[in-house]
């Protein structure tokens, strides 16, 4: 930035801020997108297997556990007892794929691996249980629900309560990294509220520095203080923008008032070889200063043919406001009205002289 011009420059903190959007907002459309994601993907693969395994596990420990004891108790019939085994196997057979179809984790493969040979233990016993039903043995009802039932079904809802917990987990992890995202997603923002506000703060302090240092040296040079220099950093004259362009302007008129005042002083002191340089057509002060020579030359010719006794010249001031020229031209008629009156005063004295003489003679 140290060629650039003020406006570049400030535009370069509107630009910056604008990029800051761009950027917050790609990452803001980006992070809503992976937590769009995130919460499809806990819907669908752990919301949605939860409800699986509850299925699973209700149709297990609720409808086949219960279902035997109400027919074992004769609370129901054996068809209806057959008919809600049945479903319940049915209601086991579409949740346990749909879970499976499901993106499953390490530990839920795991898991589930280990889950299948137990659910063909406990399926072999529900058919082992249809087959009772079906014959309505009320002996074999009996040995089946106290020594097979629990066996068969109790290690399946262990394992899917197992299920259960790892979809828990895996919720928590993806809270997990919804708070990670948010807070990234927080610094990006603070990041670039700080980048946008110290560019700014420096682009600032480039422009505010050098303005209040020129500021200084034009305070003292409307006091008529030349002996110092202007006081703008040499990095800031080199930058090339509008306040460099105005600090060398300045540092130009001290220059030239200083010459200005020296040919003042010397005038001053009576030198009137000096020449004064117009800087320009439009120099003002340089043509008033050609001029009040011209003048005072003038004026100082006349004034020494005056001293060399010739009273014969014509001079004329300058206008209505020439003094000087005004006094030197009523000294002038002055002096030829005296030197008048002692010419006719001698002549007279010359005309008496020769009277006495004539008189004399006779």
């Amino acid at each position: 930035m140290r060629q650039s011009s003020i406006s570049h420059r400030l535009m370069i903190i509107p630009s910056v801020l604008l990029l800051m959007m761009i950027i917050i907002g790609l990452a803001g459309y980006k992070g809503m997108g992976e937590m769009q994601d995130a919460l499809t993907s806990v819907y669908d693969d752990r919301v949605v297997p939860l409800r699986q395994l509850k299925e699973v596990s209700d149709a297990y420990a609720v409808s086949i556990v219960d279902t035997t004891h109400k027919v074992r108790a004769a609370s129901i019939d054996w068809r209806e007892g057959e008919t809600r085994i049945t479903a319940a196997e049915g209601q086991i057979r579409t949740n346990w794929k749909a879970y499976l179809a499901t993106t499953l984790t390490d530990d839920e493969k795991r898991l589930a691996n280990e889950l299948e040979p137990r659910m063909r233990e406990a399926n072999r016993a529900t058919g082992l249980l249809l087959d009772i039903l079906r014959r309505h043995d009320q002996a074999a009802l009996e040995t089946f629900a106290t020594s097979q039932l629990y066996p068969a079904i109790d290690p399946v809802t262990e394992d899917i309560d197992k299920l259960v917990m790892v979809q828990l987990d895996v919720n928590d992890e993806a809270q997990r990294r919804y708070s990670l995202l948010s807070w990234m997603i927080g610094a990006v923002v603070g990041l670039a509220i700080a980048t946008g506000a110290g560019i700014a703060w420096f682009i600032a302090r480039g422009i505010t520095r050098p303005v209040a240092a020129l500021t200084a040296s034009m305070s003292r040079l409307a006091r008529g203080d030349l002996s110092q220099d202007v006081s703008v950093a040499s990095n800031d004259l080199e930058r090339g923008d509008e306040i460099s362009q105005m600090s060398q302007a300045a540092s130009n008129l001290v220059i030239n008032m200083r010459a200005t005042a020296r040919l003042a002083e010397k005038i001053a002191a009576g030198d009137l070889s000096v020449e004064a340089k117009r800087l320009s057509d439009a120099d003002v002060l340089g043509l008033a200063l050609e001029q009040m020579i011209a003048g005072l030359r003038d004026t100082a010719q006349v004034a020494e043919q005056i001293a060399d006794g010739d009273l014969t010249i014509n001079y004329q001031p300058r206008s209505a406001q020439d003094v000087l020229g005004q006094a030197l031209a009523a000294m002038l008629a002055k002096l030829r009205e005296v030197i008048g009156s002692v010419t006719v005063a001698a002549e007279n004295v010359a005309a008496g002289s020769q009277q006495l003489s004539s008189g004399s003679q006779e």
